[in-house]
């Protein structure tokens, strides 16, 4: 009969390097996430100017995101518009002629919503190129919220 074999004991070192390309993904991601926050609270602070601004008065939705200069710019407005309303810094509501609009929200009318049992919600909304060419047209569109990143900001 022949012997058993003896095996080798092998170590592998692949998976030290997995978790240094982990860490760093990690780093990349919550940069990306205080970067996506700190747009997020400059769109807040912009709300909030703009209803001022209104006589306290709801803003029309499209009023608010349609960047005129810029198709790109009008989806991320929308984009994040839609984290204001998930952490219940806005709402969305319909007016009575059924146009959308928003309008900031204090914490007390959040914690007064949560109370009563309310639950955020998140909402996403499309628009392709055509239609944004034809709503700017249309919509009397005031300057856009601040530029972002690159760009300089107001």
């Amino acid at each position: 009969m022949p012997e058993p074999k003896q095996k080798k004991i092998v170590q592998r070192q692949a998976p030290e390097k997995l978790e240094k390309k982990k860490l760093q993904q990690v780093k990349t991601i919550d940069k990306e996430e205080d970067n996506i926050n700190e747009t997020i609270n400059v769109l807040e602070s912009f709300l909030k100017r703009e209803y001022e601004e209104n006589r306290q008065t709801p803003i029309k939705y499209f009023n608010f995101v349609i960047d005129s200069e810029s198709f790109e710019r009008t989806i991320e407005n929308m984009f994040y518009f839609s984290f204001l309303l998930r952490d219940g810094k806005a709402s969305l509501e319909i007016d009575n002629d059924g146009i959308p609009v928003v309008a900031p929200k204090s914490k007390r009318d959040l914690d007064e919503f949560r109370k009563k049992g309310g639950v955020n919600t998140q909402m996403i909304s499309s628009m392709d190129i055509e239609q944004w060419q034809v709503k700017e047209k249309i919509i009397n569109i005031k300057p856009p919220i601040p530029k972002r990143g690159s760009e300089k900001e107001i």
